[in-house]
């Protein structure tokens, strides 16, 4: 809708406007059925055809933006360093009520970054979280979790922690202290935030095994299917190489890749007109 408006905007105004569209892979694919569909779709289309430039995250989404626009740029997201700021110092660090009586494990721990959102493999992340603490490791799985259906063998397990969602300052040293994070995903074109902050953190990583992950963060991460033998598999590997010398190596290769696409996205900013000459790439 917000397109729309800016595109009838852009039609109706005496001056030149420039529109970038800076595009969700939700929003790019979102459909609406019934009798409006046809509707919906051709004022999207047509939406999309005004925009000067569309971002996507990933080449995964060409394919869907060049169904809309002729102008698609990739340019993935930076390293939220921020994240690691916030793990350091006492900003911002009053907890949340949901974690207000929580205490992180002492030893080495794998951490679960969940929201249970719809594309989670839920039933997979808790029957992993059980077989994670057989094996001897303590678990941490974030988000609020009191409308599911959580197994008694979760629930009992002695080193398996649900504190809900956490307040910033305590969710940076979950992930600054974290042995293993694991971030998954059943939505194929998805990057997910937490794997980023993972890469950030040079914390060993395990995520879903999906052509966008491993096109983005590639020897970054650990791949696994979203099943419970198979992250248990996947968290062993990955805690094998907790440590390993290469990954500030591969950050590197990460953030130079980056700064890439973001002077790529930059030149087509410039000559569409929509900014003058940026010297260096924003930091999140």
């Amino acid at each position: 809708m917000l397109l729309l408006v800016v595109s009838v905007y852009k039609r109706c105004s005496s001056r030149r406007v420039t529109v970038v569209v800076d595009c969700h892979n939700k929003s790019l694919k979102k459909r609406m059925n019934g009798p409006l569909g046809g509707l919906f779709f051709a004022l999207k289309r047509w939406s999309f055809h005004q925009a000067d430039l569309v971002i996507v995250s990933n080449e995964r989404l060409l394919h869907s933006a060049a169904i809309l626009s002729d102008h698609v740029q990739v340019l993935r997201d930076p390293l939220p360093v921020a994240v690691l700021d916030v793990a350091h110092s006492d900003i911002g660090d009053v907890p949340a009520p949901t974690d207000s009586a929580f205490t992180p494990p002492v030893g080495p721990y794998v951490l679960f970054v969940c929201s249970f959102a719809e594309d989670e493999p839920v039933e997979s992340i808790l029957s992993a979280a059980a077989d994670i603490d057989r094996a001897g490791y303590s678990v941490v799985i974030t988000g609020d979790c009191s409308a599911l259906d959580v197994p008694e063998l979760v629930r009992s397990a002695p080193n398996v922690f649900l504190p809900g969602y956490v307040s910033t300052g305590c969710y940076a040293r979950l992930l600054s202290r974290a042995h293993v994070v694991v971030a998954l995903t059943q939505d194929h074109d998805c990057l997910l935030c937490a794997a980023y902050e993972a890469v950030a953190a040079r914390r060993s990583l395990v995520v879903s095994d999906t052509a966008v992950l491993r096109a983005c963060f590639k020897d970054l991460a650990t791949y696994t299917v979203n099943e419970p033998a198979s992250i248990l598999a996947a968290v062993h590997r990955a805690a094998a190489a907790a440590g390993d010398p290469g990954l500030t190596d591969a950050v590197t290769r990460f953030e130079l890749d980056f700064e890439a696409e973001f002077e790529q996205l930059t030149t087509r900013l410039s000559h569409i007109g929509a900014i003058g000459v940026l010297e260096d790439p924003p930091h999140v």
